[in-house]
């Protein structure tokens, strides 16, 4: 029997490939040939035309290089890795009842992997070969015990979508926590409230704590890399998203992905809300494996159902697909994923990105480096949403020294922070009316400079610490305290300093923290939060001595002074609803519109009605209007506004609305300031990168979102050459006001 992992030594790219070279047009398959367990594996290749090809597709793990098995390949004597050599021999055991052999298609086996251009051609294939092809076959491994006796096939289970079995193994079999795990998907799926199945109870908990913890490792051990690296890798993303039909296998096990997804929805539903109290039973580190492998499969089913939805409106012909996401969103959505070689991260997502009308899309192409891919992806990035945003977050990650300070480094690692800001730049527009970022305005050079227009309107002259992260909250209030104080000899022209500096360490944006994270712009109906956050938030740096635009102490109340006014200009929002167009307030008396009609109408015009009718359209949905009103029964009908906003005030704090909107508005803050730094100019503030340094420079580029720190390289070059540090957000500047006062001072730049 040939199982032993050193049966071969040398790497496939080492042995002679047996294909012959391919037609156009045409792809290769194997027919992994019948045989009994401990026998070899032997495949036969065959080439045919893709358009009428009948295959399944494998999506697995290459896994090492240097240690591989023997296989024979159209009779010779062929290396491949563990990974593949254990899924075609678990793939033949299960398919044993196809006499004829089981057709696959494997990227490691029907493409010649020495023949670049080959290589370059299939590759670009590769989404439509997984959207026709029968059936995607995912293996996740071999077993999740110690090794069984190598000479007993292992046990054929299959689970369909209904959930139902054939078989189920006996309690000491080798493969008993396999199906275990798929067993709990099962019942998760089938059943309409887990906390009242005793069934699923039975699995979940066992029959002790030893057996419970045995599924929950099992399940880690299935789900979580890097134990099963599958669930990380980037070429996942377009193999089980382009077909309907997709079966996971763990050995001879398997389960259709539609049933883990439905398992997973109940889960993430049920656990939250009606079947709480059961799902808290569980330990917490088993909560988190489970918590984690259900998001793993509804990421995966998420992309599955767009994908779905687009077939559905658009048809299967690719090149109507007009509605699919940018490049530069899918870069920056999978940049955790994994691929042995860095170029992937790329060409793993170009099929499933949108093309252009205009211009040839980028297609993979493995006789580049690896340096040169990531600049092609950072051109079509920019030219396919005409803008610069592919700047904004992304260059801050570099774990390489070879590229251009103008490509991101697609290799690195990502993050949520990073990709809610990503969203946060979408919502500024510091450069409009300059122009898009085209072939026309943003040009590469033979050199590899990138040139475009900019205008630089001010120079960094103070920086202060970094907002570094971690869940210590002590961390993020000494820091934003040590910014309020590096502002208190900024001058704004009689501006509001306090309100300046609220703006800044949010960027103007509010984050609403949830399944998906809610961002939007800051309107002045948030001026309550701002004014209520120093005095309830354990972030705020005015805890315990709340400071005013002078920087004077000021005693510690529940609410500042502020607070009233803020009140008051949440109410002017309101006026729209109410078709007010001219208010009084502080007095008791309301002069209005509105009070001219309920006069002429008859009804009786008093403080205290307007109030309820003003109630009416509060942005509070939450708010308990009937507690309200009852506050509001002891006022007289001339009773002052500040006794009105007194009993909001009590109510609003009755019903935790303040902390609700503290809390959004501290993860706001962590969102915009988490790896970045104050920067304070000549005349601007604001949040700059961590690299920014005093003597940096602030442009505007044509077809900028936001700002952008420069560094001066060479200013004598024709045309000067600076390095591109990253974005920034500049207080008061997000929204073209300063690209308005700019004048004639655009001309065009060199980013290094």
């Amino acid at each position: 029997m040939l199982l032993s992992p050193v049966s071969a030594r040398r790497s496939p790219e080492d042995v002679e490939y047996p294909g012959k070279p391919l037609s156009p047009g045409c792809i290769r398959l194997i027919r992994l040939l019948p045989g009994s367990w401990t026998e070899p594996i032997k495949c036969e290749l065959f080439e045919v035309s893709l358009a009428i090809a009948k295959y399944h597709a494998l999506s697995y793990v290459w896994g090492s290089k240097n240690v591989t098995r023997q296989i024979f390949l159209e009779r010779r004597a062929f290396p491949v890795t563990v990974n593949l050599e254990g899924a075609l021999r678990h793939l033949r055991e299960r398919y044993k009842e196809q006499h004829d052999g089981l057709v696959l298609w494997v990227d490691a086996l029907c493409i010649n992997q020495k023949d670049i251009e080959e290589r370059t051609s299939q590759v670009q294939l590769m989404g439509t070969i997984y959207t026709q092809c029968d059936q995607v076959i995912v293996y996740l491994g071999d077993r999740l015990q110690g090794s069984a006796d190598p000479n007993v096939p292992p046990l054929v289970i299959t689970f369909d979508e209904k959930g139902y079995t054939q078989d189920f193994p006996p309690k000491h079999h080798s493969e008993v926590d396999v199906y275990r795990v798929f067993n709990l998907f099962r019942e998760l799926a089938t059943t309409l409230h887990p906390g009242s199945s005793s069934d699923l109870n039975m699995t979940m908990m066992g029959k002790d704590e030893n057996e419970q913890s045995n599924l929950f490792e099992a399940l880690r051990r299935m789900m979580q890399p890097p134990f099963t690296p599958w669930w990380s890798r980037i070429w996942v993303i377009q193999e089980v998203t382009m077909k309907r039909e997709v079966f996971i296998v763990y050995g001879t096990i398997s389960v259709p992905i539609q049933l883990l997804a439905s398992a997973a929805r109940t889960y993430m539903t049920h656990s939250s809300s009606c079947c709480a109290t059961f799902f808290s039973k569980l330990p917490k580190d088993q909560a988190k494996v489970l918590d984690d492998c259900c998001s793993r499969i509804l990421g995966i089913d998420e992309l599955r159902t767009v994908q779905e939805i687009r077939k559905t409106e658009w048809g299967a012909d690719d090149a109507t697909f007009s509605e699919r996401s940018p490049l530069l969103d899918l870069l920056r959505k999978f940049r955790d994923r994994r691929a042995s070689d860095p170029r992937d991260k790329v060409y793993a997502l170009l099929s499933m990105a949108r093309k252009s009308q205009s211009r040839p899309r980028m297609v993979p192409d493995y006789s580049l480096t690896e340096a040169e891919v990531f600049c092609r992806a950072t051109l079509e990035c920019i030219y396919d949403v005409r803008t610069l945003s592919v700047f904004s977050i992304d260059l801050g990650r570099k774990f390489r020294d070879d590229l251009p300070s103008w490509v991101p480094d697609w290799s690195a690692p990502g993050s949520l922070t990073y990709q809610v800001r990503a969203e946060i730049a979408e919502l500024y527009d510091a450069c409009p009316s300059m122009g898009v970022a085209d072939e026309k305005s943003v040009l590469r050079t033979e050199t590899g400079t990138l040139e475009v227009k900019g205008s630089i309107f001010d120079v960094i002259h103070r920086t202060e610490e970094i907002m570094w992260g971690g869940d210590v909250v002590s961390i993020y209030r000494n820091t934003l305290s040590r910014w309020w104080t590096a502002l208190q000899d900024v001058n704004l022209a009689g501006r509001s300093l306090k309100n300046a500096y609220y703006e800044v360490i949010c960027a103007g944006a509010s984050c609403e923290p949830g399944p998906k994270t809610i961002v939007r712009r800051m309107f002045p109906r948030d001026d309550p939060t701002f004014a209520t956050w120093p005095s309830v938030s354990s972030m705020s740096p005015f805890q315990d001595i709340p400071a005013s635009d002078t920087g004077q102490p000021k005693e510690k109340i529940g609410y500042e002074p502020e607070a009233l006014e803020a009140y008051k200009d949440m109410l002017k929002i309101w006026r729209d609803k109410v078709v007010l167009d001219s208010w009084l307030f502080g007095d008791g008396n309301l002069k209005s519109e509105l009070v001219m009609a309920q006069s002429c109408s008859g009804n009786v015009v008093d403080n205290k009605s307007i109030f309820r009718y003003l109630l009416a359209y509060a942005p509070y949905p939450d708010l308990q209007v009937r507690n309200f009103v009852e506050d509001l029964g002891s006022l007289r009908e001339d009773a002052p506004w500040e006794l009105f906003f007194e009993c909001m005030r009590r109510q609003l704090k009755k019903d935790r609305m303040d902390i609700w909107h503290a809390s959004v508005f501290d993860n706001s803050i962590m969102a915009a300031t988490l790896g970045r730094r104050l920067i304070i100019g000549r005349k601007y503030i604001g949040l700059g990168p961590a690299d920014a340094k005093v003597g940096d420079k602030l442009f505007l580029l044509v077809g900028g979102k936001t700002p952008f720190v420069l560094r001066t390289k060479n200013f004598r070059a024709k045309p000067p050459e600076y390095e591109i540090v990253g974005d920034s957000f500049i207080w008061d500047g997000m929204d073209g006001q300063i690209a308005r006062d700019q004048g004639r001072n655009w001309r065009t730049i060199s980013l290094v």
